[in-house]
């Protein structure tokens, strides 16, 4: 999808069923929604926001963990956890692809191969 008015507008809506959910306390419906809405804001680059939103409401389930709608939202939850463009950053220590600002194997700052160190602010 790459009409931004398009995907404005699948945000609204996700956040509209995201708003109608959470007012019914219908928990099942705002897993769905959280899930559908973090794979929009995986595909625009807002990966932390996604876990974020999901962490949220995958936290509050104490069972269940056996059914579809968790497994697929634990699954996109360990991929917004490793998400990484392939080959953009590298760690410095095992040349693993990293995740946000240090490597999910050895926690070493990541390395750009044609830049050298990444520098964060």
């Amino acid at each position: 999808m790459h009409d931004a008015a398009a995907i404005a507008d699948a945000e609204a809506c996700f956040r509209a069923a995201l708003n109608v959910a959470r007012a019914q306390e219908a928990r099942w419906w705002e897993l769905r929604t959280s899930v559908s809405l973090a794979r929009l804001l995986l595909d625009t680059n807002r990966r932390d926001e996604a876990r974020a939103m999901l962490t949220e409401i995958y936290n509050w389930f104490t069972e269940g963990f056996d059914t579809p709608d968790l497994k697929d939202a634990k699954a996109l939850l360990d991929e917004l956890a490793t998400y990484t463009r392939v080959g953009s950053m590298r760690c410095l220590k095992c040349s693993a692809p990293f995740c946000a600002l240090k490597c999910v194997f050895c926690s070493v700052v990541p390395q750009h191969p044609q830049m050298g160190k990444a520098r964060f602010s």
